[in-house]
């Protein structure tokens, strides 16, 4: 289990570690990233899914991309609710293209950008959709 992502200032999340050891999914339980500190999910070497249970609190930035070959990148949150808080940002870069996917419930207030050449697939239900910023 990761916990809060308070450490590191990036957290990297493939399916390709440094001892090479593939993988297709990380599951961990709830999760929080703090102020200033990235959570990053990469299709590198194969497709990538992160599923948080519990929920995800995003008040730093969270990124969905991929470095080789056009990966796909999957973010999950099943149980609960990924909250992007006020000043919270989840980006969705090309990378070397892909698809980019979200699954869950998305609470946004804060920023949420999909950039230039990338589409967002999401399988989700929007709780907030008051505030918050879609760009």
């Amino acid at each position: 289990m990761i916990g809060a992502c308070d450490g590191p200032t990036v957290i990297y999340v493939s399916n390709m570690f440094a001892d090479l050891h593939k993988i297709d999914t990380a599951m961990v339980g709830a999760l929080a990233v703090a102020a200033g500190k990235t959570l990053r999910v990469v299709g590198k070497g194969g497709q990538t899914t992160l599923t948080v249970t519990n929920g995800l609190v995003n008040q730093g930035i969270i990124e969905l991309t991929s470095e080789d070959a056009g990966f796909t990148a999957n973010l999950t949150v099943t149980p609960g609710t990924l909250t992007n808080s006020t000043g919270g940002v989840i980006r969705v870069l090309q990378g070397a293209a892909g698809s980019r996917n979200f699954s869950g419930n998305l609470d946004n207030r804060g920023t949420l950008l999909v950039l230039a050449g990338t589409t967002l697939n999401v399988n989700a239900t929007l709780l907030n959709t008051a505030s918050g910023i879609l760009g």
